[in-house]
């Protein structure tokens, strides 16, 4: 039963969060599994069940911040760079354009943010209809 309301809890976190529309779904599921491996352990060391879900939820997001991070610095980059495109903001442009540009992004320059701008600009001539 516990197990259940956990995997609830997980659940209505990502909904919550919108991890959906940024990540795809085997990402989501290996930081789940990631949670829920914490929980077990935490309730088989004794931890009470608020507790334990209070870490596993910390743990879900801690591994989530690296691409939460780049999925916001690709965001700004989209809405400021190409407005006329604003369907890139959602699947499957978003998460595609993500894992293309997220080397770029890990770094704050305009040598780096030139390079993801060239990237998206080649995703558009490639995928989007003129």
């Amino acid at each position: 039963m516990e197990t259940d309301y956990f995997n609830l809890r997980i659940k209505t976190l990502v909904t919550d969060a919108g991890l959906e529309s940024f990540f795809p779904p085997h990402h989501i599921a290996a930081q789940c599994q990631a949670a829920r491996q914490t929980f077990e352990q935490e309730r088989l060391a004794g931890c009470d069940v608020t507790l334990s879900l209070e870490r596993a939820e910390n743990v879900l997001m801690e591994t989530l911040q690296v691409p939460l991070a780049l999925s916001s610095a690709l965001k700004g980059l989209l809405e400021r760079d190409f407005p006329e495109h604003p369907e890139l903001l959602f699947p499957p442009h978003f998460s595609e354009l993500l894992r293309r540009t997220a080397p770029c992004l890990t770094h704050d320059n305009r040598r780096q943010d030139a390079t993801a701008t060239g990237i998206v600009v080649e995703y558009i001539e490639s995928v989007l209809p003129a």
